[in-house]
């Protein structure tokens, strides 16, 4: 539980040597979390899914690693170091809103590490309270895409039939602001349903994207199941299957940018 400064000045001045920490917090009172370390290089940061997002700075110039797990997206600033690696683990349900400024905010927290891996679970997309996501404006704001993300995961926590039948503006903005190199798509932990599948063959082989979006940029697509070891090439063969790549638990995407 941290109501004030009180407890991060007790860490500062009795740790002067740390060089570890992780704070798993589920009562959160403070806007900001200001933190400085000069000795710390790994900081894991656990929030409960009923504090409300919060702006975090941190002055660690030895700093290598960070992970953060939460049920929205902060805002993350890091001074005087770039991070070797990084870890978003986001856990989306209601009654978050997604709107431009959620992507915004992951994309400049990309800007902080030579690689970061990404995790995201939602509970269903229903349970998410829609905001409209303007892509035309996400694209001009967004100058380029990060290419530090070796590997995006994600996964629905229950049967969410809508992923599969429609183009969801989520993953259209999620796509502008970063270029994974790899996509894990894990099914529904109940029904077992894998509709991030069928949606990324609907929009890499019918192309159903719009000109001038993530889809464009895409040379090559590979998949494969989780544990083999061959990779095959999405092509216009895999059209008659999206059905059943719905019922398989675990597939992976390896995506070429151009």
């Amino acid at each position: 539980m941290i109501v004030d400064d009180a407890f991060v000045n007790i860490i500062q001045s009795k740790f002067p040597f740390l060089e570890s920490l992780r704070l798993d917090l589920d009562f959160w009172k403070l806007e900001c979390f200001n933190f400085t370390c000069v000795t710390l290089k790994k900081l894991s940061i656990e929030l409960d899914q009923f504090i409300k997002p919060v702006n975090i700075k941190v002055y660690a110039p030895n700093l290598i690693s960070f992970r953060f797990r939460g049920f929205t997206m902060p805002s993350l600033l890091f001074q005087a170091t770039i991070l070797e690696e990084m870890d978003l683990d986001l856990f989306l349900m209601r009654p978050l809103i997604i709107d431009e400024s959620f992507f915004l905010k992951m994309r400049e927290a990309l800007t902080f590490s030579r690689k970061c891996n990404i995790q995201i679970l939602i509970t269903k997309f229903d349970d998410i309270i829609p905001s409209d996501i303007n892509l035309d404006d996400l694209t001009r704001r967004v100058t380029f895409p990060a290419i530090n993300v070796p590997q995006l995961t994600f996964r629905t926590f229950r049967e969410d039939k809508g992923l599969g039948d429609q183009r969801l503006p989520f993953f259209d903005a999620l796509f502008t602001i970063c270029h994974p190199k790899q996509v894990v798509a894990l099914g529904d932990s109940n029904s077992k349903h894998n509709y991030f599948s069928q949606l990324m063959v609907r929009e890499v082989v019918e192309k159903k994207t719009r000109k001038g979006y993530w889809r464009d940029y895409l040379q090559l697509v590979e998949i494969r199941r989780h544990g083999d070891e061959k990779w095959e090439t999405l092509t216009n063969s895999w059209r008659s299957f999206p059905q059943g790549l719905a019922h398989v638990p675990c597939l992976e995407f390896k995506l070429n940018w151009r």
